[in-house]
């Protein structure tokens, strides 16, 4: 069980960190941008599967709600945008990239 972020890893993984709340998730971190991020908790959420890192193809997102954390460590998560609690989304820098990098939470109690 991981409370951080593992960087540079393209598998899911077990994760929980009090500071979102006391749920265990499957994390899949992402080879794209927020709405990359947000397809695949889509596809988790309607269809019931982790299509992985990368999403390919069209899929109407929108109006789809999301809470997106800001990650800098795993004692520091804060709320940085909530429309909604359909997905959670982690966002994060790293040193070498400018862009911002995400992660996605999926919860494991929705396909029951």
């Amino acid at each position: 069980m991981n409370k951080r972020i593992i960087l540079d890893n393209n598998l899911p993984y077990f994760f929980r960190n009090n500071l979102i709340d006391d749920q265990i998730y499957l994390a899949q971190n992402v080879d794209g941008n927020l709405d990359s991020s947000l397809k695949i908790s889509d596809i988790w959420n309607e269809d019931h599967y982790n299509p992985g890192e990368i999403v390919d193809g069209e899929r109407d997102i929108s109006g789809k709600g999301y809470t997106l954390y800001g990650y800098s460590n795993s004692n520091n998560i804060k709320i940085i945008r909530n429309t909604g609690n359909n997905s959670r989304i982690i966002g994060y820098k790293v040193e070498k990239t400018s862009d911002p990098k995400y992660t996605t939470l999926l919860d494991l109690n929705k396909n029951e």
